[in-house]
């Protein structure tokens, strides 16, 4: 019987569930499968895959899953399925079962959930959600603290301005851990956009601090100068930041600038004696 109506399929669907028909059932759902398209396309794969699995097949299965994924990129339960199943593969190659190594079942090899996990978190860059990305991406870095195809996805989310503050806060502790200076101290400068009051002395200083090491006296000067212009403006004196931008002022040649910012600090109420040390 070729039937290619979707409510007739449906009817059929119910009536082969009643009689408890497989294999009738399956291709039912296949063929509504086959025909859905829209918001509905990505359920009614999901719906194959389910009784594939139960079915014992979990090669149509996983077909059936990455059609549901195709269907619904940003759905995250045809991964999470796919996980189970690789998980399943895994551990009759290794002949554990359930209750088995370590006690978790179900837990696919290192390799294959990293896999998985970076997956999903790649379909939900695009998420309404802000929140759901950089999740899904601390998740892969708590895997995989420097996994490559995670800091080319927050790189990507620094471009969204409702994901940029979480995915710089995630890729510092990557660049800190991989020492690159050079991209810690990118990641910083962007933190520094939303900063509050209390976080600004502290980035700036470590930027300074980066850029000098790098050999950048010009730069490190530079982000001193903006740490003693804030400092001064918010009615402080720092003594410790005012002879550090003198340090740097004098080695990045920048002496012009330098007795600028200096002049500036005292017209601010920066006390005389201060400036002249």
């Amino acid at each position: 019987m070729r039937c290619r109506d979707g409510e007739a399929l449906e009817a059929l669907e119910r009536l082969y569930a009643q009689a408890r028909s497989a294999t009738e059932l399956l291709e039912v759902a296949r063929r509504r499968a086959a025909l859905s398209s829209g918001p509905e396309r990505a359920g009614h794969f999901l719906h194959v895959a389910e009784l594939c699995e139960a079915a014992g097949d979990a090669a149509a299965a996983v077909e059936a899953l990455r059609e549901a994924h195709a269907a619904e990129p940003e759905r995250t339960e045809p991964l999470e399925a796919l996980e189970r199943i690789f998980a399943a593969r895994s551990d009759r190659r290794t002949g554990r079962h359930a209750g088995g190594a370590r006690g978790r079942p179900g837990r696919p090899d290192p390799a294959r959930r990293l896999e998985v996990l970076l997956r999903r978190a790649t379909c939900l860059e695009g998420h309404p959600d802000a929140r759901r990305p950089i999740e899904a991406y601390a998740d892969v870095l708590a895997e995989s603290p420097r996994e490559p195809g995670a800091v080319a996805g927050l790189d990507r989310l620094l471009s969204r301005p409702e994901t940029r503050g979480g995915a710089a806060r995630l890729l510092e502790d990557v660049h800190r851990l991989a020492g690159d200076a050079r991209r810690l101290a990118s990641v910083l400068e962007t933190r520094l956009e939303a900063a509050d009051d209390s976080e600004r002395p502290p980035l700036l200083a470590e930027i300074a601090a980066l850029q000098e090491r790098m050999g950048d006296k010009a730069k490190a000067f530079q982000a001193k100068l903006r740490q003693f212009r804030e400092s001064v403006r918010g009615g402080r004196d720092a003594p410790g930041v005012r002879a550090e931008l003198e340090r740097l002022g004098l080695e990045a040649g920048a002496l012009e600038e330098l007795r600028t910012a200096l002049e500036e600090a005292l017209a601010a109420g920066l006390p005389p004696r201060a400036a002249l040390e």
